[in-house]
């Protein structure tokens, strides 16, 4: 019997649209009334063979209206017309590199270092690098079959028409076939209700993983056989292999996400609660059944009504849905996960409200017109689309500079004139909605799209160590506290779950909680790592100190569940009404102490012959040894 879903739906629900808004930054934005006239490149590609209109030296080509000069035939790159082809001639920025064997002769030359080295006396080179071929590797990454890359952006009003072509005249391989095959229609503008923010999606062909990484691990001692042996693993806790896993992954991956303009929400954020704008989020993926099925296998929709009714299953005669309850009193976060049998479709949304705006026949967001118009001259087809209003980023940047405030003092040296300035650069205020398409073809990916940000100011950022150094100044105080933070969040939320299973074996109990955490597994929790707590001193596994006899009647405020030993300064304590937190030893010894009184009055004949400054002290003590442990 497991009860344990709604955890899982949790950890599905993180920061997705921080992590994508940063796939828009290659790309620009356009006006309506500006066309840009180009080759129209889906299916165009006439492999290597130049251009036979084009002239010997001396003549002219017309490109876009404008006559320039071209290098002589005997001269010119081959790949050259063809990648031209897909670009804009004449903006902002137009780049072309000729790479043809170049990746080739370098991986040869690397590869020379690389043996040299290792015949060094005090080579630290681990031996199975020592035999590794890396023009072969390459080769087998499909990078060697990458002969040219072009680039332009074209300033239109506001904003900027972005273009980049990878010219493969022998076809994607490698890295290159994982995004899909041949471009199609996009899902996502079906599935995006009208008022959507962010939407994303991307081709995902994971079952061509397999075939890379049967190359790749050829080229390592023991490769082949530890690959083998690692393909035949239980993936997770489903009904198969990972290898397995992976030959049936080919599908589409669909993000979609609205923020609201004027409401908040309370969502988890370390150790504790943060405030930011109320969203809805929806993820679906196309061709996944047996994902479906996997999940009913391990959650038997019977078993639901034996629980306290945390998730409720659902069917109708085209659907089959899981529904988690209200846990945070938010009507807007009761994740739920959808399946349309005649679509093939699974939906993970944040509440079954957004997964029926997401498959209604209502509107969607191609009839918002600020959608229509950053789309005008765009593919209609592809295999990656992006989008993103300026409300998200409105909605971001406002979230970062929350977090940049709450900074505290001394954690960086960057004066905060210089933070503002790197702010509205990295997210920068904008009217115009960002907007991307990648489209496969047969000789190379051609991507296209409307940004704030030409693609020079891209490679001035990447390029620049001022720029990069001022960034990694902000990012390291960061990063630091956020590691410091790592270990207590991570208690939290084992505890947090500890907590709910308890709670759900006191369904089951008539209100008793278990008399160890030992008899929540398996039924009630499935990892079972998740008993014990992580010394951050030692490393190992300790018990958690668990208050056995309380019920879940018994007064919310009481300590069930605490660390052993402080995390990051805290303990983290969870008490019967399932809350969480991660006190100071002073005041976790409050808490303790009450209820430890509560026990004593409930045990028959008395209890512990300490008085109450008696263990006040004891435990005092120990809890300042876990501190100054650390």
């Amino acid at each position: 019997m497991k009860h344990s879903l709604l955890p899982h739906f949790s950890k599905l629900l993180p920061a997705v649209v921080l992590a994508t808004l940063s796939l828009f930054s290659a790309c620009g934005e356009k006006t309506p009334d500006e066309p840009v006239e180009h080759v129209e490149p889906v299916g165009a590609g006439s492999g290597d063979d130049p251009d036979p209109e084009t002239a010997e030296a001396g003549e002219q080509i017309t490109t876009q209206k404008e006559t320039v000069d071209i290098a002589a035939e005997d001269s010119r790159s081959r790949h050259f017309a063809e990648v031209n082809s897909h670009l804009d001639l004449g903006g902002t920025v137009y780049a072309y590199l000729d790479i043809d064997t170049d990746l080739g002769a370098l991986s040869s030359k690397l590869d020379e270092t690389l043996k040299l080295v290792a015949g060094m006396d005090d080579s630290e080179i681990p031996e199975e690098l020592e035999n590794l071929d890396l023009r072969v590797l390459a080769e087998d990454l499909g990078l060697e079959g990458l002969r040219a890359v072009g680039l332009s952006s074209v300033k239109m009003r506001e904003s900027y028409r972005n273009k980049l072509f990878l010219y493969t005249p022998e076809g994607r391989k490698g890295l290159f076939t994982l995004l899909g095959d041949k471009p199609g229609p996009f899902l996502s503008w079906r599935l995006a209700p009208a008022d959507a923010d962010l939407v994303y999606e991307t081709d995902l062909k994971l079952k061509n993983a397999n075939d890379l990484a049967q190359k790749i691990s050829a080229q390592f001692p023991q490769g082949p056989e530890t690959l083998e042996e690692q393909m035949q693993q239980q993936f997770l806790s489903f009904s198969m292999t990972v290898g397995e896993f992976f030959n049936r992954f080919d599908s589409k991956l669909v993000v979609v996400g609205r923020v609201d303009p004027e409401e908040t929400t309370m969502i988890p954020g370390g150790m504790e609660m943060i405030e930011v704008p109320a969203f809805d989020l929806g993820i679906a993926v196309e061709n996944l059944n047996f994902l479906w099925d996997e999940l009913k296998r391990q959650f038997p929709p019977e078993s639901l009504a034996e629980g306290p009714a945390q998730v409720e299953f659902i069917e109708g005669e085209n659907y089959e849905a899981y529904i988690a309850m209200d846990m945070m009193n938010n009507p807007r976060l009761r994740p739920a996960i959808h399946f349309q049998k005649d679509r093939n479709l699974i939906v993970l949304a944040t509440s079954k409200e957004f997964i029926a705006e997401m498959l209604t026949p209502a509107p969607d967001i191609r009839s918002n017109a600020q959608f229509a118009a950053s789309v005008v001259d765009l593919p209609t087809e592809g295999n990656g689309f992006g989008y993103a209003t300026p409300r998200l980023f409105e909605k971001y940047r406002s979230l970062l500079e929350l977090i940049m405030s709450t900074t505290p003092s001394g954690t960086s040296d960057v004066p905060e004139e210089l933070m503002d300035m790197i702010m509205d650069w990295s997210v920068p205020e904008i009217s115009e909605p960002v907007v991307g398409v990648s489209v496969n073809q047969t000789n190379g990916i051609w991507m296209v799209g409307n940004s704030y940000q030409s693609h020079k100011q891209t490679l001035l950022m990447a390029a620049n160590p001022l720029m990069l150094s001022v960034l990694a100044s902000m990012a390291m105080p960061a990063y630091t506290q956020i590691q410091g933070n790592a270990k207590a969040t991570k208690e939290i939320n084992n505890v947090r779950q500890l907590i709910l299973a308890c709670r759900m074996y006191a369904a089951d109990w008539d209100g008793a909680f278990p008399e160890t955490l030992e008899d929540l597994y398996p039924d009630y929790l499935d990892v079972e790592e998740m008993l014990s707590f992580q010394d951050p001193n030692t490393g190992l596994p300790v018990p958690y100190t668990y208050n056995a006899g309380l019920t879940d009647t018994s007064f919310s405020k009481l300590v069930l569940i605490a660390s052993p030993a402080m995390s990051d300064g805290k303990v983290v304590v969870g008490f019967v009404g399932g809350n969480v937190e991660a006190m100071t030893a002073f005041e976790y010894l409050k808490s303790k102490l009450e209820t430890e009184e509560f026990l004593k009055e409930q045990a028959p004949g008395g209890g512990a012959e300490m008085s109450p400054e008696q263990r006040a002290t004891q435990d005092l003590d120990a809890i300042l040894r876990d501190l100054n442990g650390q």
